[in-house]
């Protein structure tokens, strides 16, 4: 296991190195142009935030609430977070994502940076009001480090507190050779989310996308 944490930082710092925005986002056309990129980012926290039907009661008073970002990357999204919740913990394994979003963001006083890898997230035990996660427990190799990372929101979100995550709902493309791609990560049936959830102590009150790449749950602690 801490092989693979250690495999997995150096290939995320390698990638933040090559071309932060396009392994954050692989749309060339939109990683290549940062008024796109950005846009981007403002899109998605509406669609899968702003606009969930699921959250709009919880969000009337974001203002007042704590988010955790997990995998922020380089900041695509934590921007409009920040406009959104009263503080963001934006939390990315590799430093030179963090690097990248501390100087993309820097005009923002509201955002707190975390280099972590799931496993041990140093936030206090019912502190979080809200987590979200995009394309990042999707790149994990082994289901067992995503059930790890699920146990530590468990613990760091409130009792009236809210997860939205995303996993993959189909196996990763590319035979036997995807496992020597970067985008390779574990995927999950429902069934199987599902009980690693319950066992957790999640209740799922939303679920999208079952058998696709993008596999979103809603949760929220039992």
């Amino acid at each position: 296991m801490n092989l693979l944490k250690i495999f997995q930082r150096i290939k995320w710092q390698i990638l933040a190195k090559l071309n932060p925005n396009y392994y954050v986002f692989s749309d060339k056309d939109v990683s290549s142009n940062e008024q796109k990129y950005q846009q981007s980012g403002q899109n998605d926290v509406r669609r899968y935030i702003l606009e969930d039907n699921n959250l709009k009661d919880f969000l009337k008073d974001s203002k007042s609430k704590t988010c955790l970002e997990f995998g922020c990357g380089n900041g695509r999204m934590t921007q409009f977070l920040a406009e959104i919740f009263k503080q963001v913990y934006a939390i990315d394994i590799s430093q030179e994502m963090i690097n990248s979003a501390k100087k993309r963001l820097s005009h923002l006083s509201n955002i707190s940076y975390l280099i972590e890898d799931g496993q041990k997230i140093d936030l206090d035990d019912n502190s979080m009001d809200f987590i979200f996660s995009y394309i990042v427990l999707q790149h994990l190799p082994i289901k067992n480090m995503v059930k790890e990372t699920l146990k530590e929101f468990h613990r760091i979100i409130k009792g009236d507190g809210l997860v939205k995550i995303q996993v993959r709902g189909v196996p990763a493309y590319g035979g036997i050779f995807r496992y020597f791609k970067w985008y390779y990560g574990v995927s999950f049936s429902e069934e199987e989310i599902n009980n690693i959830l319950k066992e957790i102590g999640f209740e799922v009150i939303n679920a999208q996308g079952q058998g696709g790449k993008l596999f979103w749950l809603t949760l929220r602690k039992i």
